[in-house]
Parts: structure tokens; sequence; C-alpha cells
């Protein structure tokens, strides 16, 4: 709380007094949650009042040029306001970058395109994923600065023309890949920490529902890309978030299924007194009327249940170890093409299970195919369509792989978070370590997909 009242002091004597602010900066290191908040504020300015805003922030970072006195406090000054800059419009000043001091600054994915910055010194800054092309670094210090390569991923889903695949990551940033241009764009969750978000599900509509303890937030994109809670219900049990459509979310609360009307806050559906108290998988199906369950217990069952005048039929089930799936369960999807249903798997030990049925057969599964990946246990999958399955497992990167005539799967894309670098000048860098690790991303950073031997290698985002 005190950082919000803060930053509301920020941006008022920002706009009346900007030499108050100057000094503040200079004396007091802000916290993360500071900067953000201020960020947010200005963000929410009227436009006239924003442009002062912004000339002023341009003004301060640009006393730092040349520092060689107070360099601390001159470059606590550089650093805090670039960040609240970059926090409230999600892109850097229009200046000249060179010779500023700007130690600490937080600058998370900025786009250093084109830019000069020439002896800058950014020291301990935070440069996740930032994008240096066509960039000049030349004698630029990055003493301590980690570009953070992956981040974790908490959920993806595909969109509904299956041409891009949204991936929800524990930095709180929904970004948005192209299968065909794999390039990253995204939304900033502001509002929430990053324990929250750990726990979203989300749904290429826009709507996202955020889960903490006994919680379940409702929340809707909006037409300025701000993430609005938009309602929410909450018990004295645990609730498990299981999936989530345009309209309806199923929750599963101690040994009930319960389908909420979203955003009427409804209840639509209520299955009681389930067998297996865990439920670790779930699809909803917006147009054949079914929902399938994976339950994680000793005996893990695969579960179809019809709605008719909103009594569930439990129609039949199956279970998975007849199928030849012995381990636990961490991760299921499903797509519906035509009347063929097709169902992948992911298990704790790596091994990700492909199945296909017809709607009018039940849950008369037959297997196609099986990938198994050794390295690591499969947290989230997304089939993109009949051929090509996405999944993730512990290190934040993006697996895509492809069924062949053959009805085998095998890798063809590999998508993960990195700095480029194609076409920067990288002279003389501080230390001499981050100059050799840049010039290391700039190896194969190309801008089309490389093809060889049905194995894609896609530019690194």
């Amino acid at each position: 709380m005190q950082e919000y009242f803060i930053a509301k002091w920020i941006c008022r004597w920002l706009l009346e007094s900007s030499d108050v602010v100057e000094e503040f900066f200079k004396k007091v290191e802000l916290t993360g949650q500071t900067i953000k908040f201020s960020g947010k504020c200005l963000y929410n300015l009227p436009s006239s009042d924003a442009v002062v805003a912004q000339s002023k922030l341009e003004n301060m970072i640009g006393k730092t040029r040349h520092c060689s006195s107070n360099y601390a406090s001159i470059s606590r000054l550089g650093a805090t306001s670039v960040s609240i800059y970059f926090c409230a419009w999600s892109t850097l000043p229009k200046i000249d970058w060179s010779y500023l001091a700007l130690n600490g600054a937080y600058l998370p994915e900025a786009v250093f395109t084109g830019l000069d910055l020439s002896c800058t010194s950014l020291r301990n800054a935070t440069l996740d994923n930032v994008i240096f092309t066509n960039a000049t670094l030349t004698n630029c210090d990055l003493t301590g600065v980690k570009f953070e390569e992956t981040k974790d991923i908490c959920s993806m889903t595909t969109t509904t023309d299956r041409k891009y695949l949204c991936v929800l990551y524990s930095d709180g940033k929904l970004r948005k890949w192209d299968i065909y241009n794999p390039q990253s764009t995204h939304l900033e969750l502001t509002t929430f920490n990053v324990d929250f978000i750990s726990k979203a599900k989300i749904h290429i509509n826009g709507i996202m529902i955020l889960q903490q303890d006994n919680h379940v937030f409702f929340t809707q994109n909006q037409d300025n890309n701000d993430i609005k809670i938009h309602g929410g219900i909450s018990c004295h049990d645990v609730i498990n978030i299981l999936d989530i459509k345009s309209n309806s979310t199923l929750i599963h609360i101690n040994n009930e299924l319960i389908l909420v009307d979203f955003p009427n806050n409804k209840i639509a559906l209520r299955v009681f007194n389930h067998e297996h108290h865990h439920c670790n998988g779930v699809i909803i199906s917006e147009s054949l009327s079914f929902i399938t369950i994976a339950y994680e217990d000793e005996t893990i069952l695969l579960q179809l249940f019809t709605s008719d005048d909103n009594n569930p039929i439990r129609k039949n089930s199956i279970e998975l170890s007849e199928l030849g799936i012995l381990e636990k369960i961490t991760a299921l999807s499903t797509i519906f093409d035509n009347d063929k249903i097709f169902v992948a798997i992911g298990t704790k030990g790596g091994i990700l299970y492909l199945f296909e049925c017809l709607h009018n057969e039940g849950l008369n599964l037959k297997k196609i195919s099986s990938f198994e990946e050794q390295k690591k246990y499969i947290k989230n999958i997304a089939i993109l369509d009949d051929k090509r399955i996405a999944y993730t497992g512990s290190d934040g990167i993006i697996y895509v792989l492809k069924l062949n005539d053959y009805d085998e799967l095998h890798e063809i894309v590999q998508w993960k978070l990195a700095v480029q670098c194609d076409g920067a000048v990288l002279d003389g860098i501080i230390p001499l370590e981050q100059e050799e690790k840049l010039k290391s991303y700039q190896k194969g950073n190309t801008t089309e997909p490389i093809i060889a031997d049905d194995k894609i290698t896609m530019p690194i985002i």
C-alpha cells in the first residue's frame, strides 16, 4: 500500500514540480513495485499530461550523460526515470542513448533496435530478452546484467483458427506465437504478482481465470490491453481450475465438478459425489456438449459425460492402464476435427501419447503414436491440429512435434525467449564475457525458418 501512495505522489509532483521528483529519485532507490505503480499512474494520465510527463522524464535521463561527479545519485536518477517511462508506455524514450548512466534500470524485453548505446552504463540492469537488432553497443558497460533466455510456462492454448499459440509465462506476460512466422507479442499483467499468475489458466477470447488458494478470479482483456477483474468466487475448500471456454469455466471442489457460467458467475452444471478426489485434466466441448476428465489416483480414468437438461449422464469410462499408460498424468489436451476427437496425454516420466476416436464411438480410443522425452516431464500440451502437438517441460521452451506419414512423432520446432542481436555492433563491451555472450546470440539468428531434413530451426525470439 505504501508503494501505491508513493507512486501517486511521484505522478502528481512530476507534473507540478519536476525538481522535487528529481531530487527524490537521486536520494531514494525505489522498489520494483513502486516503479510499476508509478508507470501505471502515468499511463492513465490524459494525453496532454502524458506528453508533459514524458518530456520531464526524458530530461532527467539526459542529465546523466557524461556524468563525472555524484555518479551514484545521478545514475539512480537515470535508472529510475527510464524504468518508470518504460513501465508506463512499454517503449523507450526517443533520446540520444549514448554516454548515459542507467545502472540498475528495469527494461525487460525493451526494443533497442537501431539505437546507439555507445559508452552507456547499464550495470546490473534488468534486460531480459531485449532486442539489440542493429544497435551499437560499443564500450557499453553491461556488468552484472543477466540476459535470461527462458521463463517458466504456466499455461498455453491455441486460437480457434489454430494459427497461433497463446502462452502465459511466469513473469505475468501473455505471448502469442505465430506458427508460421514465429514472433512474440505480449500483454503484461501488471495487476498480479508472479505467484498469483503461476496458477492461471487462459482462453484465447481474452478471458483469464486466476486461481489463488481457495479463490478464483474471472478476468477479461479490455480494448487497451489492461486485464481487469470481472468477478470471482471463493469457498472454504481448495478450488482447482480445470478448463476454460469462452462462456464457461469448470472447477473442482472436493468431490464436486462445477461448471460456472461466465461472466454471470452462475452454476450451469454440477456433478456430485465423484469417487476420485483429484482431477488433473479436463476438457469442455463448446460444440459437442461433453466433458472428458482425467483423474490422478490409484485408478486413473478417462470419463465422458453428456448433458441432458443440465443433468449430467456418465456415458463411458476407461482405465488408462488399458491404453498402456501407467504413469502419473501431468498434462492433457484435446481438439475436435470434424467427427474425430484427438486426445494428447503427457506423463511425469516424459512420455506423450496421441489418441483419436470418432465422436459417435464414445471413448473407443485408438492410439496413433507416442513420443518419449527423457530429459523432462510433460508440463503443458496443446494440440495444434491433427498433425502437430506443442508441449513444454520445466525449461520454458516450447517444443512442437509433427506426425509423419508413418505415424511417428518427431520434433520440428523449438520456441524460446532470448536476446536478439542480429546486426548489432558489439565492440569493447564491458566485461568481455558479456560481449562474447551477446555475439553468441547472433549465430544462426535469421528471419525465416531454416528447413533441412524435415527439421525446422526457428529464429530465437
